[in-house]
């Protein structure tokens, strides 16, 4: 187990969760796409061309825009839980 995965490992475990080898093992093929992507960048790139790259950026910029849009969602609604009052 690497030193960065150990710690996660422990913070987690010390705050009462538990570590699974099934997330290990999505987390070793997240990394493992990300290299391929950005080892093969370029042939990618001339593959897609220039609107599938302007696609592909678009697309991508979209979900980031989701994911924070949910993640100040979850924000705001912990916080109104949290003040008196409140349905």
């Amino acid at each position: 187990m690497g030193s960065g995965l150990a710690i996660c490992h422990s913070i987690v475990e010390s705050h009462g969760g538990t570590v699974t080898v099934g997330g290990q093992t999505h987390s070793t093929a997240v990394a493992l796409l990300v290299y391929v992507c950005y080892r093969y960048a370029d042939a990618i790139l001339c593959r897609l061309g220039a609107t599938g790259a302007a696609v592909l950026t678009r697309l991508s910029a979209f979900i980031l825009l989701a994911i924070g849009v949910q993640i100040a969602w979850n924000g705001i609604r912990a916080l109104v839980a949290t003040l008196p009052n409140a349905a």
